[in-house]
């Protein structure tokens, strides 16, 4: 197991390496530039321009740029922000605490719902209940995230008056459970309806095989069969799925940050785009590129741990 571990990390070293590249040019190539801001400004004189691209480096080749900023960035020198000089890494990580708490909570909304309504639709095939999953799972992956957003804002904290609009906390820190309960409900919505599809295919695959007709023969009961039997056996099958969904919620993190104004790494990605704050924007960047990354390489490890043949299957492939 720890050579098949050892392989996987090798091999994600070069993807790595290239994903780097790519997001390095991808934000040079934009329009405008770090210092963009202060072409507008009538007060800031050429020479203070060009004393600013030599301090920041950008007089440099790109190529020199981009191995300066590699190099750093590998040993946890994340650089300083363009706009206000505060250290990128310290601007991340007091971000990233928001970003994986509202990314936790609807990962673990969005289970819960699949698990129990994918199950219910499985256990009782071309029902209404069954009808009416396989329709609300279909409206789910359908809405957008940020109109479903503002509807829930609209209902439950403007009409209703239950919930908060926005934000991450009360006063004095007081409803931190109360501001989380929309966004993660609209973070969530796409995930649930998605994984309810997979695991009422698979559930409903898995109850009809032998060992589970065996067991209903045997007198076992059906809650026994469904939660000791069936759902370990069906849910197998979806360890990349989920793994893999976990780091992509990332990027439906930054919509729904945005739209309840909730202090994540997604705002704060909103705002470097907005101003042009090349160095933060790359090190959220990189950080998302390594969470895809880490997590494929989680849902491979997973899988090999869980079936040895599939390790040795990849092993023997390498």
């Amino acid at each position: 197991m720890a050579a098949y571990v050892a392989g996987r990390l090798i091999r994600a070293v070069p993807l790595l390496f290239g994903l780097s590249i790519l997001i390095f040019a991808l934000v040079h190539a934009a329009p405008g530039g770090p210092l963009t801001v202060y072409l507008s400004n009538p007060n800031v004189r050429p020479e203070d321009i060009a004393r600013l691209e030599r301090l920041l480096g950008l007089d440099r080749p790109l190529y020199e740029q981009y191995l300066g900023w590699l190099s750093a960035f590998a040993r946890g020198d994340w650089g300083f922000s363009y706009v206000d000089g505060r250290p990128v890494l310290e601007r991340v990580l007091e971000r990233a605490g928001g970003t994986l708490e509202l990314m936790g909570s609807a990962y673990a909304l969005a289970l819960a719902s699949a698990l129990v309504l994918g199950s219910l639709a499985a256990l009782r095939p071309r029902s209404i209940a069954d009808s009416l999953v396989s329709g609300a799972s279909i409206v789910g992956i359908s809405i957008p995230t940020f109109w479903l957003g503002l509807v829930l804002q609209l209902v439950f904290a403007v009409e209703l008056r239950l919930l908060p609009t926005a934000g991450r906390m009360g006063v004095a820190g007081e409803g931190r459970l109360a501001h989380r309960v929309l966004p993660a409900a609209t973070l969530s919505s796409f995930y649930a309806a998605s994984w309810i599809r997979y695991i009422r295919a698979s559930l409903a695959a898995t109850l009809a095989r032998d060992f589970v007709r065996a067991g209903r023969a045997r007198g076992l009961s059906e809650t026994r069969l469904l939660v000791r039997h069936s759902l370990p056996n069906a849910l197998f099958p979806l360890v990349t799925v989920l793994s893999l969904d976990f780091a992509l919620l990332f990027s439906g993190a930054v919509v729904t940050e945005t739209v309840f104004a909730w202090p994540g790494m997604g705002t704060l990605l909103v705002d470097s785009v907005y101003r042009r704050d090349y160095s933060v924007l790359m090190a959220i960047l990189m950080v998302g590129s390594v969470a895809v990354v880490v997590s494929n390489l989680a849902a491979d490890v997973i899988y090999g741990w869980l079936d040895p043949r599939v390790r040795v299957a990849r092993s023997e492939a390498a």
